[in-house]
C-alpha cells in the first residue's frame, strides 16, 4: 500500500526485490485506486531455505518485510589454514566453509556459524577463538580469520563449525536489521584436526555452583540467598627442563551473597 498524507496513491510503480538473493529482482506492480498492488512469488525447489528479506520501493521510499522458508539447512567445514598453529609465531588461523540448502545446493546467507574447538575427549574448549562466530555472506560462505586465545594449551584438537538456526538479517543500507532464531534447523559440520603449540598457556577457570564459566544462563538464584560453592582453577603451563609441567591453584570456597 502506498499513501501520502493519508491519501492512497494510484498509478505508482512499486519494485519488489528479494534482498537475500543474489538475483534480487522479483518484479513490479502498479498501485490501484486504493494505493495497493501485489505480486505473486513462486516458492519452488530453487528457492533457498531460510529467511528472505523482501524490499518494496518507489523512488526513495522503501519498506521491508520477511518470510521464512522452513526447509533443511546444512553446514560444511571445507578448510582450516594453517592446521598447525604455533602461537610463538602467530595465533591466527582461517576457518572456511559454507552454509547451504541441500536440496538445490544454494548458499544460505545471514546465518550465524559458531567456531568450536574440541579436545581429545570431544569436550568443547571454552572461548577458544576470537571471534567465536561469524555470519555467512550472500553466497552462504564464511571465511574467517580467528585468533587462538592464550589459554588454549598445547595439543591436538578438532575444529568443528556449528549452526544453531540463528540469523541476523539486514538491508545493505542498515535501515532494516533483525535477529531470528529457528533452533530446529541446527546442524554441525565434520571436523578438521589441528595442532596448537602454546608453551605459555595460562587458563583461569571459574565455576559457580558447578556451572562452568561459559554457561551464561546458570545458576539462577533468588534474592537473600547465597551461592554456596564457587571454585576457581588456575593452570599455568611453562617449559621447564624436559617438557611441559602443570601447576594448579584451587580456591575451593568463596561465598557470594546476593542482597
Amino acid at each position: 500500500e502506498l499513501f501520502s498524507e493519508g491519501t492512497p496513491q494510484e498509478g505508482i510503480t512499486i519494485a519488489f526485490e528479494d534482498v537475500s538473493e543474489n538475483n534480487p529482482n522479483l518484479g513490479e506492480g502498479i498501485t490501484n485506486s486504493n494505493g495497493k498492488c501485489s505480486l505473486i512469488i513462486d516458492i519452488d525447489d530453487q528457492t533457498v531455505a531460510g529467511p528472505h528479506l523482501i524490499q518494496a520501493s518507489t523512488g526513495f521510499t522503501i519498506n521491508y518485510t520477511i518470510y521464512f522458508l522452513n526447509a533443511p539447512i546444512e553446514i560444511n567445514l571445507t578448510d582450516v589454514d594453517p592446521t598447525i598453529i604455533d602461537k610463538t609465531v602467530s595465533s591466527n588461523t582461517r576457518i572456511m566453509g559454507v552454509l547451504f540448502d541441500p536440496l538445490n545446493g544454494k548458499g544460505v546467507p545471514d546465518g550465524e556459524v559458531e567456531f568450536i574447538l574440541l579436545d581429545s575427549s570431544n569436550n568443547k574448549i571454552s572461548l577458544a577463538f576470537t571471534p567465536d562466530s561469524d555470519l555467512t555472506d550472500n553466497d552462504g560462505d564464511y571465511n574467517t580469520i580467528v585468533y587462538v586465545n592464550d589459554h588454549v594449551m598445547n595439543g591436538t584438537y578438532d575444529v568443528r563449525v556449528d549452526f544453531n538456526g540463528s540469523f541476523h538479517v539486514g538491508s545493505l543500507s542498515g535501515v532494516f536489521s533483525q535477529f531470528y532464531s529457528y533452533p530446529q534447523l541446527s546442524d554441525s559440520s565434520s571436523e578438521i584436526s589441528v595442532d596448537i603449540i602454546n608453551p605459555d598457556a595460562i587458563f583461569l577457570d571459574l565455576f559457580i555452583n558447578g556451572y562452568p564459566s561459559d554457561d551464561f544462563s546458570n545458576p539462577r538464584v533468588n534474592r537473600n540467598t547465597s551461592v554456596g560453592f564457587v571454585k576457581f582453577k588456575k593452570y599455568l603451563y611453562t617449559i621447564l627442563g624436559l617438557g611441559l609441567r602443570p601447576f594448579s591453584i584451587l580456591f575451593s570456597f568463596i561465598k557470594v551473597l546476593f542482597e
